[in-house]
């Protein structure tokens, strides 16, 4: 990997999360139960938490956003792979460079409406409060989904968005 915006530390975690997905490759179709059983404990094992994957991926993402905003100061303040996807605080903290964001990969669970689910609203809600209690100056919402970001986009969600700017990372692409 040749990316220069990237820390040791983050292409180290990238290619962890990545080798994951390769070791699916190996998995073989099988008509023998234990061999079958064997490939889906393989399975298993290869995806661990998918969702801290996805989630670290994403602040990657932002962190290239970012950097393309504010310059490669933001590389050198910001190396996502110290925090773990688990741990409670802003997805993105820059408080040095007054900046604050929180992401979602949420998909949008309903076809009407908004879109989104009760919790799915909730889990939005929260993380838009945070960033608007957050009393720094750049807030972030950064969105993985297009039908997301389309829905965020929805009238009903404007004064809950006032002050945090909406970016959806899922039209970026690596040039």
């Amino acid at each position: 990997m040749t990316s220069k915006w990237m820390t040791e530390n983050e292409k180290t975690a990238l290619k962890a999360s990545m080798d994951k997905l390769a070791g699916l490759r190996a998995l073989k179709n099988t008509e023998n139960v234990y061999d079958a059983f064997d490939a889906y404990k393989n399975f298993k094992d290869a995806i661990g938490n998918y969702n801290s994957d996805m989630a670290y991926i994403s602040c990657l993402m932002a962190k290239k956003w970012l950097i393309k905003r504010f310059g490669n100061h933001v590389s050198d303040s910001l190396d996502v792979s110290q925090k773990s996807q688990s741990a409670k605080g802003f997805d993105i903290e820059l408080r040095e460079c007054d900046i604050v964001g929180e992401i979602k990969n949420t998909v949008p669970c309903k076809k009407k409406d908004d879109g989104f689910g009760a919790q799915q609203i909730a889990s939005i809600d929260s993380d838009l409060q945070k960033l608007r209690n957050s009393g720094v100056k750049n807030k972030f919402f950064f969105v993985t989904d297009k039908k997301c970001f389309d829905n965020l986009k929805d009238e009903k969600f404007k004064q809950k968005l006032k002050g945090i700017e909406l970016v959806p990372l899922f039209n970026e692409k690596e040039a």
